[in-house]
């Protein structure tokens, strides 16, 4: 699969294509945020910037349901834009208003914000000051003093490095990482193997550290892997035997896990730890999600995992490496060549508008959406999709979804990334297939008969899906279809009850055509190209759902 990079000099345009609505300071923020797993859909109206916001730019709240995440506090500028002294003292001067526990101190820095619309909301984010983290976020080099001001009100600074190492991971379509990770050791330090370009060591150190690590810095631990935690039966087994085994025998945890590996850029010891730069966890992303999900508050200290951690000095080849380790690593369950496909920038394009729009695409296996979105679909199902409506593939050609990544994958992620008007039709692709789908599943699908038709609808879903997208492009109709879905999120009755009813008309359509062709074997007919190409065809012109046509025109 071809990946295309992106030159420093490109991160301007970069910006203006995957935020066209905002200004490049709002949209360098947005990025930030999306970096660091914070819907900025749920903060858009607490990003703030002009004359008298107090020294503050922005205030982004967790999603709903996540009280265990902080509520973040941020005065930054644009990339290659240094932060005035003024604006800087005036931030710090925030920052201590909230840190102290005089209220008074606090009203007499609010009184000064000469932007009263925002003195209400910073009131109110006085009493919620125990769960906020201030970060400062510059690509200009900051004083000695101002550091030294910063680290005294505990102010985290995103410094030059960070932020070009941000925008090279978004940009090529990579998860940000963690900038360290410190383990604290149990036992001695072990070295197995060295070379030129990689060092290997073994320790074992608290689980704790794993669960603590995970609840600070969340999916980002793995951004190395080439998916993340997935569940499932076997991941159930894991889970169940990882709970008795820290409540039974705590102390024989190490004995019976088979290990985390960590791939690391740096490792030192340091004061009875082990400090890794640039980490990832490339095997056990499993167990550290679930614990820090999970078990962080029961987990007993005696308990240690044996870590392996990888050390990569290479300058080059260092994600090929960490790549090539994740696969060779994760035995437990198979890696795809779907999976490698997590670092295509048009399909990262394609997950961010999803967010924008308030859906969810999963792009590497195994993520969760942190909100709640009514629209949720794999990269997998997308590219199904998306192929199914290709002239050039077709829906016949759906159901070996290897092949499609091998073949198809690149060139219609990036035709549905090319455009903002093409990302509106891929989410309401994905929104148009959940209408779909519900819509069969008013069928009667109960006893031996019922087993049958669900598996026949199966068998030619898609080719039902081709069906009703036609229909909606041979009558002009696919922008206000896209419209009328966009506009509340759902349709209303007057459009989704004769479409219903009309989806159940195709697909009846559909299935007795496959029944009365000569082999008699739907699922030869449905992986038959030019059979469902004619069907296709026939079907768009005798079963327009002139009812529903008539409302959405």
């Amino acid at each position: 699969m071809k990946v295309k990079s992106v030159r420093d000099s490109e991160f301007p345009k970069f910006l203006k294509s995957e935020y066209p609505d905002d200004p490049a300071w709002k949209g360098f923020f947005k990025l930030w945020l999306d970096a660091n797993g914070f819907d900025y859909g749920e903060n858009d109206e607490h990003i703030v910037d002009g004359f008298g916001d107090g020294g503050i730019d922005a205030i982004a709240y967790p999603p709903h349901g996540h009280t265990e995440l902080p509520i973040v506090v941020i005065q930054s500028k644009y990339f290659r834009s240094r932060i005035p002294a003024s604006t800087l003292k005036r931030f710090f001067e925030a920052v201590a208003a909230y840190r102290s526990e005089k209220k008074s101190g606090f009203d007499e820095w609010l009184a000064s914000v000469k932007n009263t619309n925002l003195r209400a909301e910073y009131a109110r984010l006085w009493k919620l000051r125990s769960n906020i983290k201030f970060i400062l976020v510059s690509e200009g080099r900051l004083s000695k003093e101002s550091i030294k001001i910063a680290r005294k009100l505990r102010i985290a600074i995103q410094d030059k490095h960070n932020v070009r190492a941000l925008y090279l991971d978004m940009a090529r379509g990579k998860t940000p990482r963690p900038q360290t990770l410190k383990l604290r050791v149990r036992g001695p330090v072990v070295p197995v193997v060295k070379s030129k370009e990689h060092r290997l060591v073994v320790f074992s150190c608290p689980v704790a550290d794993f669960a603590k690590a995970f609840q600070e810095h969340k999916k980002n631990l793995f951004a190395g892997n080439v998916r993340y935690a997935i569940r499932g039966d076997t991941s159930n087994g894991v889970r169940l035997g990882i709970t008795r085994t820290l409540k039974e025998n705590p102390e024989e945890f190490a004995y019976f896990h088979n290990g985390i590996t960590v791939v690391c850029k740096k490792l030192r010891k340091h004061a009875g730890s082990v400090v890794l730069e640039s980490p990832s966890i490339v095997n056990g992303a499993q167990t550290v999600s679930f614990l820090g999900e999970t078990l962080a508050r029961s987990i007993p200290s005696k308990a240690t995992v044996l870590v392996k951690a990888i050390e990569v000095t290479a300058v080059r080849g260092f994600e090929e490496f960490e790549t090539d380790v994740a696969m060779s690593s994760n035995t437990q369950n198979k890696v795809s060549l779907s999976d490698l496909s997590v670092i295509d920038p048009d399909l990262v394009s394609l997950e961010r508008y999803f967010r924008a729009a308030g859906s969810f695409l999963e792009r590497k296996r195994g993520d969760r959406p942190l909100g709640r979105t009514t629209i949720k679909i794999t990269k997998d199902r997308l590219l199904q999709l998306f192929a199914t409506l290709d002239n050039r593939v077709g829906p016949a050609a759906t159901k070996d979804k290897q092949q499609l990544y091998r073949n198809h994958s690149g060139r219609l992620f990036e035709y549905y990334a090319s455009s903002l008007e093409k990302k509106r039709d891929a989410v309401f692709i994905a929104t148009l297939d959940k209408f779909v789908r519900d819509s069969l599943l008013a069928f009667k699908l109960s006893g031996k008969s019922g087993t049958r038709k669900k598996r026949r609808l199966s068998l030619s879903y898609f080719t039902i899906f081709a069906v009703i997208v036609g229909i909606l492009e041979d009558l002009k109709l696919w922008r206000s279809a896209r419209s009328a879905f966009q506009a509340d999120g759902i349709w209303g009755n007057e459009y989704s009850l004769p479409l219903e009813r009309d989806v159940r008309k195709v697909a009846t359509s559909v299935l007795a055509a496959a029944r009365q062709d000569v082999d008699r074997n739907e699922t030869a007919f449905f992986k038959n190209r030019e059979k469902v190409k004619i069907l296709v065809l026939k079907l768009r012109r005798k079963c327009r759902p002139r009812a529903a046509v008539r409302r959405l025109g």
